[in-house]
């Protein structure tokens, strides 16, 4: 067995087999991300933020105001949001020869192309699970991401 030493967490790329629609056998691989680089890549997102609303609580209390998280523009921009996160991921971590010279172009070509459910569901499953993720969230996020 080798022992683990600090050189050995350097960028490295996992290899997993993942079976197309067609039945066929793909390798898939994967970049294993630090969480700065991980960070780095959600921090080009802007998280939306909830509209504020009034909601009458009683004659003594009168109104208060709250976010108001059920707003549909406020939940069809948080979607938009964790969609352009799971791209630039994509483009960050998954060795596709993804066209463009920084994860912003790269994500775009993404968007622009599409991504086919497998190849998406197998993408985010594997980075997920390179970056520690349970099963659970795993599969949360991608059914988030394909709800839209």
């Amino acid at each position: 067995m080798k022992k683990l030493t600090f050189e050995d967490m350097g960028p490295e790329f996992m290899t997993f087999p993942v079976t197309g629609p067609d039945n066929e056998q793909y390798e898939l691989r994967i970049k294993t991300m630090t969480e700065g680089e991980v960070n780095a890549v959600n921090a080009g997102v802007d998280e939306p933020q909830p509209p504020i609303k009034e909601r009458f609580i009683s004659k003594e209390k009168g109104y208060v105001k709250e976010k108001d998280e059920t707003d549909p523009e406020y939940i069809k921009r948080r979607s938009e949001a964790g969609r352009l996160r799971m791209y630039r991921l994509m483009a960050a971590a998954v060795d596709l020869g993804i066209p463009g010279d920084t994860i912003e172009a790269k994500a775009k070509a993404l968007q622009e192309k599409g991504v086919p459910a497998w190849i998406l569901t197998a993408s985010v499953g594997l980075i997920n699970q390179s970056l520690g993720l349970d099963a659970g969230e795993i599969q949360r996020r991608v059914e988030a991401f394909q709800s839209d």
